[in-house]
């Protein structure tokens, strides 16, 4: 998509309506969970725990029931603290979630505006400072000399550093977002 928008006025505040609504919040989409029954059943599954069930049932077969109660309810008692810490955890990691809402600072209407990240849209010119998330994918300009970290979809780290002939303070750098869709 090729934007059409002054980058000294960034978009109007009606065009960037139009494109959240086109193009949708500017967020990851949630991990689906399984349901309940099946992550507890997905305990199950690790190699020990049955090697450790395998044995508890030959202990019980061989006439050792003291052994193969005690193993079992080992088991059990594992995987049962096991499904409860990750069910807290994860309740605690949305918790968290809908309590922080990260912003960014955006060229709306000729100023500086910040509006929560999930509301950036293609064509938004991004003001971003030194240690800034870049929360889009984004395009740069006026910077004279940058030097990023980022992660790529493989997750490996890489430096980039170029320059520009931008006049712009070498604190800021704007960016405009793209489409990705």
């Amino acid at each position: 998509m090729q934007d059409r928008h002054d980058e000294t006025r960034g978009l109007s505040n009606e065009e960037a309506r139009q494109r959240l609504a086109r193009f949708g919040p500017n967020e990851l989409t949630a991990a689906r969970r399984l349901p309940l029954l099946r992550q507890l059943f997905s305990f199950f599954a690790n190699p020990l725990v049955i090697i450790l069930l395998i044995a508890s049932a030959i202990s019980a077969f061989v006439g050792e029931p003291v052994n193969a109660a005690i193993i079992a309810l080992v088991v059990l008692l594992s995987i049962a603290l096991n499904f409860i810490q990750t069910s807290r955890s994860e309740r605690a990691a949305d918790r968290l979630r809908t309590q922080v809402a990260p912003t960014a600072k955006v060229m709306r209407d000729g100023k500086w505006t910040e509006i929560p990240r999930r509301d950036i849209v293609p064509g938004d010119v991004l003001q971003l400072s030194a240690g800034s998330l870049v929360p889009a994918d984004s395009s740069s300009f006026g910077q004279r000399r940058s030097s990023f970290t980022r992660a790529g979809s493989s997750n490996r780290w890489r430096r980039r550093r170029w320059c520009s002939s931008s006049s712009a303070p070498q604190a800021t750098l704007c960016a405009a977002v793209r489409a990705s869709r």
